[in-house]
């Protein structure tokens, strides 16, 4: 049945083309059913989709996307167990995540990100002293985990002048080079989404995220934004809600909305109000999105110009000769990396 239907439209479609650009048509309406059957969302979705050929372009764009975000697993040396959550590559060698994710410096050296492209995966495994940035939103407060803090860390070569690069940075940075991840740094070009302009994100726009979890890749398609809303007015930090029954393990993803046929990069997931469900042992959340904005861009710059500018400084510590101490006082960039880090509410662990 299936053949003969498919007979039927080559043979009408041979009085208009040739037969290479018929099979060319076919196969690309193939294609496009295969990259719709690996997105785990609902049949009414996809049959709206494939309708509508600026979607299919725009599922297009979130499967490149997604090679630029990592899954992030968190062991725990006193215990056999671990966390896993998500980030996403903004250049450099750089990826961002949320704090409930990765918090402190001894999260930071056990943990492993794996990005995907290709069906070919890539890991970087756990290293001390990775350089790492603690972003807070509230200014005058101290680090809550809790309250939609990010972070940052570096892969590949840590420090951009110093001289005595491991032998593991020099690895890792040959891989970014062979392999390099989609940077969401790129999507900045595109415009931010104005709260308060017709741009801005609707009640009844569609919302994606795109995040790994413990065994696979996952498009999370279909779910509404609510109204947005402000957070630590003094930060004025935008954040969307919706609801749609997350994994934790989501935290730390990138969130998308597709407007008039076209994906835009809206922010970073977080995990908002949780709820467990009868019989169930694990607890599901409520989604929100950290708004990528121009504030928030220039706040993550600032973190990472501060620990460029602490390239040649030493660790801090009473085993270093006080002749050499002092000289700290004396260093520059010293001040430079501590003015930014006031500034734009970062602490460089």
């Amino acid at each position: 049945m299936m053949a003969s239907a498919k007979a039927r439209r080559i043979s009408k479609a041979r009085k208009f083309l040739q037969g290479e650009e018929v099979h060319l048509i076919l196969n690309e309406e193939n294609s496009l059913k295969n990259l719709l059957s690996t997105f785990p969302i609902d049949d009414d979705l996809k049959k709206k989709i494939s309708k509508d050929p600026n979607s299919i372009q725009a599922l297009k764009s979130l499967d490149e996307y997604s090679k630029g975000v990592c899954q992030i697993i968190v062991t725990s040396p006193d215990s056999n167990h671990s966390h896993c959550g998500n980030g996403f590559f903004i250049g450099d060698g750089w990826v961002l995540t949320t704090a409930n994710i990765v918090r402190n410096r001894n999260q930071v050296n056990h943990a492993r990100f794996t990005f995907t492209s290709n069906d070919e995966t890539f890991t970087f495994e756990a290293r001390e002293r990775r350089a790492f940035v603690y972003r807070t939103l509230q200014p005058g407060r101290r680090p809550d985990y809790h309250n939609r803090d990010i972070t940052l860390i570096k892969l590949g070569v840590q420090f951009s002048f110093r001289q005595d690069v491991a032998p593991w940075e020099r690895d890792e940075q040959a891989l970014l080079a062979a392999h390099p991840p989609f940077s969401f740094q790129n999507l900045s070009k595109q415009g931010f989404l104005p709260p308060s302009s017709s741009n801005s994100v609707q009640s009844d726009d569609t919302l994606c995220t795109v995040y790994h979890g413990e065994h696979d890749k996952h498009f999370h398609v279909g779910f509404q934004a609510s109204q947005p809303y402000k957070v630590f007015e003094p930060a004025g930090v935008l954040v969307y809600e919706f609801y749609g029954g997350f994994n934790a393990e989501a935290s730390g993803c990138p969130v998308f909305v597709f407007k008039n046929g076209q994906c835009f990069f809206l922010g970073v997931f977080v995990p908002g109000p949780s709820s467990k469900s009868t019989g169930c042992k694990a607890f599901t959340y409520n989604g929100q999105a950290l708004v990528w904005d121009e504030e928030f861009l220039t706040h993550i710059s600032a973190g990472i110009k501060a620990v460029d500018k602490m390239s040649n400084i030493k660790s801090y510590s009473l085993a270093i000769p006080f002749d050499e101490r002092k000289k700290l006082l004396n260093e520059r960039t010293v001040y430079q990396a501590a003015e930014l880090a006031l500034n734009h509410r970062v602490l460089i662990l």
